[in-house]
């Protein structure tokens, strides 16, 4: 029971971790996975434990050389690119449960096209160079944040 609440408060700590962004969400995220495994809440393979945790490793890294906020300072677009990522990643959960990473995938790209339509994300629509590398650096460690909390999610639902 104290490692499923454990598990709880990394989740939130990494999800909040990515909308104000953090280096140590997705090793959040991991940590919480392996507190809810480590507490036979939900069963994950061992493999899938280390594909994981290869995962969070390098979006921790990929992190580290994303510069903080954009042009201007702001920090506004995490939020769209995590809600986004949520939001797919429920959608793909409620369709198909094996489709989940894809909708986390899918969200995100949704919620950096729908930043760089915004006033503040105009810079971003300059060429599909800078959108591509955009999302590459600030949503891939979104995607495998959300991806695991997805995976527990999952594994508490079935």
């Amino acid at each position: 029971m104290i490692l499923t609440i454990i598990a709880i408060l990394l989740f939130a700590l990494a999800v909040g971790f990515t909308v104000y962004p953090r280096y140590y969400a997705p090793l959040c995220a991991y940590a919480g996975l392996l507190a809810l495994h480590m507490s036979y809440s939900i069963y994950v393979s061992t493999p899938y434990l280390w594909f994981w945790a290869v995962a969070a490793v390098i979006a921790a890294m990929i992190y580290r050389l994303v510069p903080e906020g954009e042009p201007d300072g702001r920090r506004v677009s995490n939020v769209y690119i995590t809600l986004g990522a949520i939001a797919g990643a429920m959608l793909g959960i409620l369709v198909e449960p094996r489709l989940m990473v894809l909708g986390t995938i899918v969200g995100t790209a949704l919620g950096v096209m729908a930043y760089s339509s915004t006033p503040a994300g105009v810079w971003l629509r300059t060429s599909w160079r800078t959108l591509a590398q955009y999302y590459a650096a600030k949503g891939l460690p979104t995607v495998v944040t959300i991806s695991i909390i997805g995976v527990a999610v999952m594994g508490v639902i079935s």
